[in-house]
C-alpha cells in the first residue's frame, strides 16, 4: 500500500496509529523494532506530521519558513492538511476484529427484537461437523441465544441482492443519466477553478496588507502574531495552488467512470458471489442505507437501500406491488 493510500485511510476513518502500525507490521519487508519485533506508534505519527511527504519542507526552529522542496510529494498538501485536522480529533473507533470470510453479515444484521447487531460462531455437532450460526446475544433481548442457521440467513440475503439486480434493459437509460451528471460535474468543476482563483487573488491582497503594517510594528509579540498570520495564509494559498494546477487534469474519462459505476449498480450480486470480504463489506455499506433487521421467524425485514439502488426503482418502474388495484382518483356517485 502506498504512503498516498495510508494517508487516504488516516484522513477519511477508523483509528490512526494502531491501524497503520499493524499494517507495517504485516508488510516483511518493511523495518521492524528490533526488541519487539513490532512498529513504533512514535516512528507512525513521526511519518503522519512529516510535510516532506507532501514536497513541502518546515523547520521554524532552524529559521526555514514552511515552504515547497524540489522533490515530488507522494501526497497533495491538501491530504497532508487533512491529516493534521484528523490527528488533532483523535481515534475514532477501529474496525472490527472478529470480522471474517465465514460470517460476512456479521455486525452488519441486526435483531429485530432489540435492534443490536448479531454475532456469529461455529458450533460443533455430534459427529465433529462445524456448523455455522448467527444469534442475538443481547442480554436483555427475548430472541437472545435463539441460533439461526448461517447457510439459511446468508441464502436469503443473497436473494435480496438478487432482486436489487436491474435488468440489462436499464444500462441505456442509466447511461443518459449519468452522462448529465457528468456534464454537470464538468460545469461545476469549471465554477470551482474559478472560485479558487478568486481565492488566491483575495489570499494575496490579505498577505499585502499585512505586509504593510508590519513596517510600522516594533513590539516584538506583535510582529511575531502578524508573521505566524501571513505563514498561515501562505500555507492554504499553497493549497490553493496546488489545487489549481491538478484541476485541469482529468483523472479519469466518463467511458472509464461509467463502466465502473454500471458494473457496480448492475452486479451487486456477482460483486457479493466473487469478491473479497473487503469488497463485501463495502458493498453491504453502498447499497444499504441502514443495517438490515433479521427476524428469525420471518425472515429479512425491507431493507433501506442507499440513494442510487433507490433511482434504479424510479428508473425501472418501481415495486409495482405498491400500486392498489382499481383507479387512483376518488370514486363518484
Amino acid at each position: 500500500m502506498p504512503l498516498a493510500g495510508i494517508a487516504d485511510l488516516v484522513a477519511v476513518r477508523d483509528g490512526v496509529h494502531g491501524v497503520i502500525a499493524r499494517y507495517l507490521e504485516s508488510q516483511p519487508a518493511y523495518p521492524k523494532d528490533k526488541a519487539t519485533g513490532g512498529v513504533p506508534q512514535q516512528r507512525v505519527s513521526n511519518m503522519l506530521s512529516q510535510p516532506l511527504y507532501a514536497g513541502y519542507l518546515d523547520h521554524p526552529d532552524r529559521g526555514v519558513s514552511f515552504r515547497k522542496v524540489q522533490h515530488e510529494g507522494l501526497i497533495s498538501l491538501e491530504t497532508f492538511e487533512r491529516i493534521q485536522e484528523r490527528l488533532k480529533e483523535g481515534n475514532r473507533l477501529p474496525n472490527r476484529a472478529d470480522l471474517s470470510a465465514d460470517f460476512p453479515l456479521r455486525g452488519f444484521v441486526t435483531c429485530s427484537s432489540c435492534a443490536k447487531p448479531m454475532t456469529a460462531y461455529f458450533a460443533k455437532g455430534k459427529t465433529g461437523k462445524r456448523y455455522a450460526y448467527y444469534e442475538c446475544y443481547t442480554k436483555t433481548c427475548e430472541r437472545r441465544r435463539k441460533a439461526i442457521s448461517a447457510p439459511k440467513m446468508e441464502t436469503a440475503f443473497e436473494a435480496i441482492l438478487r432482486r436489487l439486480q436491474p435488468g440489462p434493459e436499464i444500462a441505456a437509460l442509466l447511461r443518459d443519466v449519468l452522462a448529465h451528471v457528468w456534464a454537470r460535474r464538468e460545469e461545476q468543476a469549471r465554477d470551482s477553478r474559478k472560485a479558487v482563483q478568486a481565492g488566491i487573488r483575495r489570499l494575496d491582497v490579505e498577505i499585502d496588507k499585512l505586509l504593510e503594517r508590519m513596517v510600522d510594528i516594533t513590539v516584538p509579540s506583535a510582529l511575531g502574531a502578524f508573521e505566524r498570520r501571513i505563514a498561515d495564509l501562505e500555507k492554504h494559498k499553497m493549497v490553493l495552488d496546488e489545487q489549481l494546477s491538478g484541476e485541469g487534469v482529468r483523472q479519469s474519462t466518463f467511458e472509464h467512470s461509467f463502466e465502473l459505476a454500471i458494473r457496480f449498480l448492475s452486479t451487486p450480486w456477482n460483486i457479493w458471489q466473487n469478491g473479497s470480504l473487503k469488497a463485501r463489506r463495502r458493498l453491504l455499506k453502498l447499497v444499504f442505507a441502514d443495517p438490515l433487521p433479521y427476524c428469525r421467524s420471518e425472515g429479512f425485514r425491507t431493507p433501506k437501500k442507499s440513494l442510487p439502488f433507490n433511482i434504479l426503482d424510479t428508473i425501472s418502474g418501481g415495486d409495482p406491488a405498491m400500486a392498489r388495484p382499481g383507479r387512483f382518483e376518488l370514486p363518484t356517485f
